[in-house]
């Protein structure tokens, strides 16, 4: 859900952006609550699930901030 392309202009980019961390944000809020799970258990594995979705043929954009998450978390 935070890795996504996003349209060019600055206004449209920003906005997006915004609405995509607020539905990040409330989603995971709900999803941790309604299970045991912590958010330390859910980010372990955003290294092996970004690294899975590189190979299966996403359009560059996409494969491309998989890949900056990837080096990141490395």
């Amino acid at each position: 859900m935070t890795a996504g392309a996003l349209p060019d202009g600055p206004t449209q980019r920003e906005h997006l952006d915004h609405l995509r961390q607020t539905f990040y944000n409330t989603y995971e809020a709900y999803y941790l609550s309604q299970s045991t799970l912590t958010t330390n258990d859910i980010n372990e594995w955003l290294l092996p699930t970004a690294a899975a979705r590189i190979i299966e043929g996403l359009p560059p954009a996409y494969t491309n901030i998989l890949l900056n998450i990837v080096r990141q978390l490395i």
